[in-house]
């Protein structure tokens, strides 16, 4: 293996361990259950999942995609 090659295949490695942290970081903060919330501006007394809704799907996005980008690199590192 060329050093050229070497310093490709460690850049690679660094970056698929730094998205597989961020990745399971993202797992962990689904599966926490958040907090409700009640809201006080109009005097509802019923909680608000709206907002749970989006911060899910914000992540679960976010999750697709470190997946797929960890995939690519993953494939890159195998053909070098």
């Amino acid at each position: 293996m060329k050093l050229k090659d070497y310093k490709q295949a460690h850049k690679l490695q660094e970056e698929i361990s730094k998205l597989k942290y961020e990745l399971e970081v993202l797992k962990q903060n689904y599966e926490k259950p958040t907090s409700i919330r009640f809201g006080t501006e109009y005097n509802v007394s019923i909680p608000i999942e709206f907002a749970d809704c989006i911060y899910k799907k914000a992540i679960s996005d976010q999750m697709i995609l470190h997946t797929a980008e960890i995939q690519g690199l993953q494939n890159d590192f195998d053909n070098l």
